[in-house]
């Protein structure tokens, strides 16, 4: 027997497991000539991006790289700083099939150790927790009911599923700071910057990512032998287009600061200090929809076998923001002159305790001052702000992502006072397994029910569907239904007696 039967694609994301990594890396850079040799080391900041993830022979291989911006005093008592970019390559077991994937991993630096060496050398050693999931875009193979010929009966399924995508953009944002000094006088040490003030919003067409880049640039004038420092406060917004999906459910978004240059411009009549940065915002967006399948077939009066295939799909459950508020004093050993240096940097892992699922981390805040003690030049202030939350999920399939989304460090001559907002961003999974028809199978025809018994009266049983029912007796819903003058399908009751004609 030919029932014409056509193949048909049904695409279903992916999810693979989660993967959490960590990896430490190293890089040393040789100080140039006209910077002054290490004295003491004062203070690093350090940033990590992910910069390009591949899936090849069963293994998933991420790279990126931690850019460590350390600060020191010279032989000579003055203040510097050098960029250290430490690359850091990772792989893992990776046993899924081949697609269009869509990866949402993010690194955060849980420790950086700088190390003076021979050779007017630096080194970095980064320690990097690597985290998150990956989806995967595959066609599974079901049959085409639309071009099913004969005496077919066919029952479709509709699955609530997930679909995933990844989207990032680079972006320069540039700027002048009117400092009203002498170009001549002015050299630039270091810059160091952040985001704050951090906001998104969702629109029709994708996701508008609004932020604040502070900081501040450090310069050396001559004419007064002494540092000055000059503040950053650029607004940022960059929008993430909502790529293939047709809307957004859920989304995560964030950005990094990739490059970052400040110098004097010599060309115009004031003095400037002109700023220039690139960034880079990545958005992992999810769309929940639903696609019929078709989940079981067979052929009236004919007995067949049908072959199934399970696939896999994956939902996201729920979504919750965390927001965690951080605040500490601190008082300085020493009056201050001016700030040279600040950063907040965020690091965090979820565990287990008492059957539920944590999430602890800390915001590590650095500053460097100028001192008017003779014996401290630079006054050094290092703070951890610790945090614990519940993140109120039930298994293993989650993505946290935490940010700082507000930055306020007030300083005095004699404190610091250090404000925070801290997001995690939770999001929980459940999987849908989908059950389609790949083949129908029809056997030699026997002996119809109707060919043993005039009338047939089946009782039906618990979690039995009238489908059920129909497929045994070589019936159809309908019919049954018309048999025995039911008008809804809920009007069938366990132990229903049906008349099967």
């Amino acid at each position: 027997m030919d029932a014409n039967l056509f193949d048909n694609s049904v695409r279903f994301e992916v999810k693979t497991d989660n993967l959490n990594i960590k990896t430490t890396c190293y890089e040393s850079v040789k100080i140039p000539d006209y910077k002054g040799s290490v004295y003491k080391m004062l203070a690093s900041s350090q940033s990590a991006d992910i910069t390009d993830v591949k899936v090849k022979d069963s293994k998933i291989y991420i790279e990126g790289i931690v850019n460590v911006l350390a600060m020191y005093e010279t032989e000579e008592g003055e203040f510097e700083s050098i960029t250290i970019p430490a690359a850091f390559n990772v792989s893992s077991e990776f046993d899924y099939p081949e697609g269009a994937y869509n990866h949402m991993y993010n690194a955060n630096v849980e420790d950086v150790e700088l190390k003076t060496m021979k050779n007017r050398k630096i080194e970095a050693e980064c320690i990097v927790n690597i985290s998150g999931l990956s989806a995967v875009g595959i066609e599974a193979k079901t049959l085409d009911s639309a071009n099913i010929a004969g005496e077919m009966m066919y029952k479709h399924d509709d699955i609530e599923h997930t679909k995933a995508a990844t989207h990032s953009e680079e972006k320069s944002v540039r700027d002048s700071i009117f400092v009203g000094e002498a170009a001549g006088d002015l050299e630039v040490v270091g810059i160091n910057c952040y985001l704050a003030d951090i906001s998104h919003s969702l629109s029709n067409v994708g996701i508008l990512y609004n932020a604040s880049i502070k900081g501040n640039v450090v310069c050396f004038t001559e004419k007064e032998n002494a540092y000055k420092s000059f503040p950053i406060d650029m607004p940022f917004n960059c929008f993430i287009e909502r790529s293939a999906l047709s809307s957004i459910d859920y989304y995560s978004v964030f950005a990094v600061i990739i490059t970052k240059n400040a110098e004097i411009d010599i060309n115009a009549e004031e003095c400037y200090i002109n700023v220039d940065l690139t960034l880079r915002t990545t958005a992992y967006m999810f769309q929940t929809v639903k696609s019929r399948v078709l989940a079981d077939a067979f052929v009236k009066a004919v007995k067949t076998t049908a072959e199934y295939e399970k696939q896999k799909a994956f939902l996201v459950k729920s979504k919750d923001i965390k927001s965690v508020q951080l605040s500490k004093e601190v008082i300085l050993p020493n009056a201050t002159k001016a700030l040279l240096f600040n950063s907040a940097t965020l690091s965090a892992e979820p565990y287990e305790a008492n059957g539920q699922m944590k999430y602890s981390g800390s915001a590590d805040v650095c500053s460097v001052f100028t001192s008017y003690s003779d014996d401290e030049k630079y006054i050094v202030s290092n703070e951890k702000l610790d945090f614990d939350l519940n993140l109120d999920i039930a298994g293993d399939s989650y993505y946290v992502y935490p940010q700082i989304t507000s930055t306020d460090i007030k300083y005095s001559s004699s404190s610091i006072i250090i404000n925070l907002s801290v997001d995690v961003l939770v999001l929980s999974f459940e999987d849908v397994n989908v059950k389609m028809v790949q083949n129908i199978l029809p056997a030699a025809i026997g002996m119809s029910a109707k060919d043993t018994y005039d009338i047939i009266i089946h009782y039906v049983q618990p979690d039995e569907e009238l489908w059920d029912i129909a497929k045994k007796y070589l019936s159809s819903p309908e019919q049954i239904m018309a048999d025995n003058n039911i008008k809804n399908k809920e009007e069938i009751k366990n132990y229903t007696p049906l008349i099967i004609s």
